[in-house]
């Protein structure tokens, strides 16, 4: 399995797509580092609230400048080129392919987010904003968390279709807050309400903002165990119901 993730990780470094995309992430987080060089804002707080401001608000696009790629470049081109089947047919069990195509995306997804923290606190250092970069690093990991949770969730549909167009339709609704947006909805229901019951603070969306509310509230102990509690939920649960509705798939060699 670890050959088979190596291969697979070196291969992706060679992909246009997520060459480009993470090119964009570079273009986005410069132009957040000029913005503040030439023109702070005082309403955003000066040089540190301005360099803070765009470049959170540009970690948003991480979803799709960075997970879209990777999400093709594992799953899709994994599908499109019968790499599984090979794999499968030399032995390798299914639990372990898909433990596989999981460990890739997380290493991806780490390493794509260390070398924007890198890059982010050069940046700082450079408009002389390094004070706000660990309220930036906090916010970044976040949303690779979230980020990871998406994916795992998509991964369900992925190995239960066997489409990974589909998960990657899902992916992106997920990531548009279109099931979060229905999920508030029915919290306004007069019986939830009334009770107090709040759906949305279960929904991956909810689950995150707690996180992060309670990360910059200063509340270290809440903050680590609403994020193992979301890892257990929405990474772990996925990826073995992933594997228990794969091992009834047959495949098409």
């Amino acid at each position: 399995m670890r050959n088979c993730i190596t291969t697979d990780i070196l291969r992706a470094y060679r992909k246009k797509g997520l060459l480009i995309c993470m090119g964009v992430v570079v273009l986005l987080l410069t132009l957040a580092l000029v913005i503040t060089m030439v023109h702070p804002f005082k309403s955003m707080g000066g040089t540190s609230g301005t360099f803070k401001s765009l470049t959170s608000a540009f970690y948003d696009f991480n979803a799709f400048l960075v997970a879209i790629p990777v999400f093709s470049t594992v799953y899709s081109d994994d599908f499109k080129s019968r790499s599984m089947q090979t794999a499968l047919g030399f032995g390798i069990s299914r639990n372990k392919m898909i433990l596989a195509r999981f460990f890739e995306c997380l290493i991806l997804l780490i390493e794509c987010h260390i070398f924007i923290m890198l890059l982010t606190f050069l940046y700082a250092t450079i408009c002389g904003a390094s004070g706000v970069m660990a309220g930036l690093t906090g916010y970044l990991w976040i949303v690779a968390l979230k980020i990871l949770g998406f994916l795992c969730l998509a991964m369900i549909l992925v190995y239960g279709t066997q489409k990974p167009t589909l998960g990657l339709v899902l992916f992106i609704l997920l990531n548009a807050d279109l099931f979060a947006f229905i999920v508030e909805l029915i919290d306004m229901i007069p019986f939830l309400k009334d009770n107090d019951i709040k759906l949305h603070n279960v929904f991956p969306s909810g689950m995150i903002m707690n996180i992060d509310d309670a990360a910059h509230a200063g509340k270290i102990g809440e903050t680590i165990a609403r994020i193992i509690l979301f890892i257990a939920v929405y990474v772990v649960v996925p990826v073995i119901i992933s594997m228990r509705l794969f091992r009834k798939k047959e495949l098409d060699f």
